[in-house]
């Protein structure tokens, strides 16, 4: 059955426009009669009627609760951000697998340094209704790497210049749910000398092979996450 994400409070009558519109009317070409799933993190999830359909909106009528909502536990993933179609892949699987912030950090290696945050929101709502979770990852605004060691989160990062005694990424080593990816070419030398004297950041390795940003951040939350 369809799901929609709405922010907004799941009165007993629903007019629908904009982009959720242009989706049940335009590319699910829903009819009156039929029924969707409306959810948020606050009510949960509900079971809607489509009474009517006009030009630019659909007006639903809510008939019984689907599911009571439930919150995930803190995980959090900032970073490099990547070439555009790469980074909707991590985003949308960062979503599937639990994130629940998402921090865009730019380092000294980083190559594409805008992003279009409204872009990416909707990616994360799209995966949120496909997963089954009840509300998207937050997307902080893009930070530099000093602004995201000033947060004074503790956090692990995966460390490509690892050695014999660098650990394997588990969930033992996670404080507070956060790891940091960095981008493709690694870390500079200044940024692994800052990474080295923080007391909040925690080396860890992902194994021997080195992997792409997106590859590192999706296997380093699927550990966090299992």
């Amino acid at each position: 059955m369809i799901r929609i994400y709405c922010k907004n409070s799941l009165e007993k009558r629903l007019s629908m426009t904009g982009d959720n519109f242009h989706y049940l009317s335009k590319v699910m070409r829903i009819k009156k009669g039929f029924s969707v799933l409306i959810f948020n993190q606050n009510d949960g999830e509900f079971l809607y009627k489509i009474s009517e359909i006009y030009k630019k909106e659909i007006v639903l009528t809510r008939k019984s609760k689907n599911k009571d909502s439930f919150i995930l536990p803190q995980l959090e993933l900032a970073f490099a951000p990547i070439r555009k179609n790469r980074l909707s892949f991590l985003i949308e699987k960062a979503t599937e697998l639990g994130a629940t912030k998402l921090h865009p950090v730019l380092t000294d290696h980083t190559q594409y340094r805008e992003l279009n945050l409204e872009r990416l929101e909707k990616i994360t709502i799209e995966a949120t209704e496909q997963c089954g979770r009840f509300s998207p990852p937050e997307i902080s605004p893009i930070l530099s790497f000093d602004e995201f060691l000033k947060l004074g989160k503790f956090f692990i990062y995966l460390n490509e210049k690892r050695d014999e005694n660098t650990p394997l990424i588990s969930k033992e080593l996670l404080k507070n749910q956060v790891v940091l990816v960095g981008p493709e070419g690694g870390f500079s030398e200044a940024e692994l000398e800052m990474l080295s004297n923080d007391k909040k950041a925690i080396p860890t390795s992902l194994g021997k092979l080195i992997l792409r940003t997106e590859t590192a951040g999706i296997k380093a939350l699927s550990v966090l996450n299992s």
